[in-house]
């Protein structure tokens, strides 16, 4: 089950979009298809993502056989069938399958031609949607063409496999209102501009606690893997910098305050906020003088978690205004 291939790492930067590619595919049981990782920021709700419109791909599914294949494309595990969280910390699955149109009718590929499937994700407009992180999982699936045919042998035999790709919507610093789900953090992108190395610089973010009862947040900074931008890697799911942006050399750079109430009392990177309340936690940017960056952009990523087991996330990037290549 495991994928065999090595994937490409690109990038295209897109009018209010940073969408990240990962390519060429993914295989397993026989089936390939790519691309493997798509990564998109700063979608607005209300206004649709459209996949060969906005990143100017489609889902390729190549039939390498000598006969005709059949192929089944659904989205999976949806709020409504699983705990609600994606595969990657922060994120969660999306909350309706009807946010996204795709085609439903079995497709038939010929020998040695490739489908190409376009899909549309519209996030409804209303301001609880901004500030959030959505795992949409295609699963891609073979089927006999006796399965086609009601009542007839082989029928429901199919085997599949999974792509896994991953949304964030546009920012809004401060929210009206709660962003939706059991917590939030706000903004889910904390730009600062124009921060000159060996300032030290203290910002924010905000912890929604919209559930019932007191929870307790934890804090820590997260950058992924470094890779150049036309390097190879053996595939696995995990956080990518943002297009023409690169992670911070070290997590000292950006980090949530440690916050101390009393002299002998220290409550760590922690919060603890009561049920259906807000609270401001701040964060330090402090880069050193002499830091070299790969990019006038770098980028760390905020991790907040809850006592119950919930993440979520902020982009935390940052403008080096001492930058030059």
């Amino acid at each position: 089950m495991a994928n065999k291939q090595r994937i490409f790492l690109g990038s295209l930067l897109s009018v209010a979009l940073a969408i990240l590619i990962a390519c060429p595919s993914i295989y397993a049981l026989g089936i390939e298809a790519f691309p493997a990782l798509l990564s998109v920021q700063s979608i607005k709700p209300g206004e649709p993502f459209n996949l060969f419109q906005n990143a100017g791909i489609y889902i390729f599914i190549p039939n390498n056989t000598k006969t005709t294949s059949y192929y089944i494309i659904e989205v999976i595990d949806t709020a409504t069938d699983s705990d609600g969280l994606g595969d990657l910390k922060g994120y969660s699955i999306l909350p309706d399958e009807s946010w996204v149109e795709y085609p439903k009718d079995t497709l038939t590929v010929p020998p040695g031609d490739t489908a190409k499937v376009n899909f549309t994700l519209t996030i409804p407009a209303q301001p609880e949607f901004y500030n959030q992180a959505y795992q949409v999982t295609f699963g891609i699936c073979k089927v006999m063409k006796t399965a086609i045919q009601k009542d007839s042998p082989g029928a429901g035999f199919r085997v599949g496999i999974n792509l896994k790709y991953f949304f964030e919507t546009l920012l809004d610093r401060e929210p009206s209102v709660p962003p939706d789900g059991i917590m939030g953090v706000a903004p889910i992108t904390l730009r600062e501009y124009k921060y000159t190395p060996g300032e030290t610089r203290e910002t924010y973010i905000t912890i929604f606690n919209n559930d019932d009862v007191e929870h307790n947040y934890a804090l820590e900074s997260y950058i992924g893997p470094h890779y150049g931008p036309t390097d190879t890697i053996n595939f696995a799911l995990d956080f990518s910098p943002t297009a023409n942006m690169s992670w911070i050399s070290d997590l000292s750079w950006i980090q949530p305050k440690n916050l101390k109430t009393m002299l002998f009392f220290d409550k760590g990177q922690s919060i603890t906020i009561p049920a259906n309340e807000s609270r401001k936690y701040p964060v330090i940017i402090d880069i050193p003088k002499d830091a070299q960056t790969l990019t006038k952009w770098v980028e760390a990523i905020l991790f907040v978690t809850s006592d119950s087991g919930v993440s979520r996330f902020s982009r935390v990037k940052v403008e080096n205004d001492n930058f030059s290549n």
